[in-house]
């Protein structure tokens, strides 16, 4: 057993031994990137399962190997990995892939349209609907979003990553890469 620290604690996430939803867990895991909150449904879920959920949603470069800010598993070279093709891969299948219920897509576009680490839809003009996911480890920095109304066939997915980065110089990578890739779309 392990505890969080550091940039790893939410400062947000209720306090040990109160009571939480499995869907305010998921939700907590990415409005705001509770690492935290993560953690509860891996352990929850097990490393097996998630692996197998990897699997099934074909991600190649994705494996998840160890809770977040466990540093004897990182000692043990275990990593979690995961690549901006899988990350897009993933922000699809939640928002509009086969295998989740209506109810699940609508919650899954709802928590990422409350994210509150935002990227890339700050570099969109104003009133384009979408909702993201950004994540970070020490020297790694990403987010992958969705941009028109969810689930509709003219919603498009773009993920970015970074590496070796501070922060701010990786937001504004990420922001560029985005106003670049959409022109029709910046802000």
């Amino acid at each position: 057993m392990f505890a969080l620290h550091g940039e790893h604690l939410d400062p947000t996430h209720p306090a040990d031994g109160t009571r939480l939803s499995i869907a305010e867990l998921m939700r907590r895991m990415i409005d705001r990137s509770s690492n935290e909150a993560t953690n509860h449904l891996i352990e929850m879920l097990g490393l097996r399962r998630v692996a197998e959920g990897v699997d099934e949603l074909g991600l190649s470069a994705t494996s998840v190997r160890r809770m977040i800010g466990d540093p004897a598993a990182v000692e043990r070279g275990l990593a979690n990995e995961t690549c901006a093709a899988d990350l897009a891969r993933t922000l699809l299948a939640l928002v509009r892939g086969t295998g989740l219920s209506e109810s699940s897509h609508r919650f899954a576009a709802a928590a990422l349209e409350a994210q509150r680490i935002r990227i890339i839809t700050p570099a969109l003009r104003a009133g384009v609907p979408s909702g993201s996911k950004s994540g970070w480890v020490d020297g790694y920095r990403h987010d992958a979003a969705f941009l028109g109304a969810p689930g509709s066939s003219g919603m498009r997915v773009l993920a970015v990553m970074t590496a070796g980065m501070d922060e701010a110089r990786a937001d504004s990578v990420i922001a560029g890469t985005a106003r670049t890739l959409l022109p029709d779309l910046a802000g």
